[in-house]
């Protein structure tokens, strides 16, 4: 289950550089954490294993087990792009 969980999010985003996220100001204020380049973790809709949910770590990789849903540190990314002039 886990393999098919790693190829459905990769038919959105089939490279670790896009699916890499930068932290803004926004989200460090509000204690999200960021690494060496300034990028972030962050949680998918996907469960994980238990208490978790399918995250997408600082360099782009899956978290497929998952990350534990009351961890600190990690973000949101939304999971569609807005077009406002649409």
């Amino acid at each position: 289950m886990k393999d098919n969980r790693k190829k459905q999010h990769d038919n959105y985003f089939d490279l670790s550089t896009a699916r890499s996220a930068k932290v803004t100001a926004y989200a460090k204020a509000q204690g999200a954490s960021a690494n060496d380049v300034g990028n972030g973790w962050y949680w998918l809709r996907s469960p994980g294993i238990g208490r978790s949910a399918v995250c997408v770590e600082h360099r782009g990789s899956f978290g497929v087990s998952g990350g534990r849903i009351d961890y600190e540190g990690g973000g949101v990314r939304p999971a569609f792009w807005l077009n406002p002039e649409s």
